[in-house]
């Protein structure tokens, strides 16, 4: 796959607080160094059998050619953007079995928390371009 080298961020389109982070995202990565493609799109279902286990549920970055999940995934992001944002990876630190077990409560009750969109957001005119099939 071509964008294999690229940081693409895998994320569920149903879910709202999902798509108001790629819209973070966006605003956020100031040098265009993301795409972003759906969970349950053509560009995920390409690469799904190289994904480790059953990952529909999470946050998943293809960065240099390696796939990172949940709390790795989402500090590995931060450290793509832009200080101050980058910053945020030094939680890495923190054990990731603590990180993860933080993120599987958010992702557990994501719908009922912030709900789910009718229509996977991807992305607004100029915005277009950064998104995966």
């Amino acid at each position: 796959m071509e964008d294999r080298n690229r940081n693409i961020v895998f994320y569920d389109g149903d879910c709202l607080l999902c798509s108001k982070t790629v819209k973070f995202l966006l605003a956020k990565d100031i040098n265009h160094q993301l795409l972003f493609a759906s969970l349950s799109g053509e560009t995920y279902n390409k690469i799904e059998s190289t994904v480790s286990g059953n990952q529909k549920n999470t946050v998943i970055l293809l960065h240099n050619n390696s796939f990172s999940y949940k709390s790795s995934a989402i500090l590995r992001i931060m450290k793509i953007l832009p200080y101050p944002w980058k910053l945020l990876h030094m939680f890495i630190i923190i054990p990731k079995s603590f990180r993860d077990f933080i993120y599987d409560i958010i992702a557990r009750n994501r719908y009922k928390w912030f709900g789910k969109t009718k229509f996977c957001f991807t992305g607004n005119g100029e915005q277009e371009k950064y998104f995966l099939p």
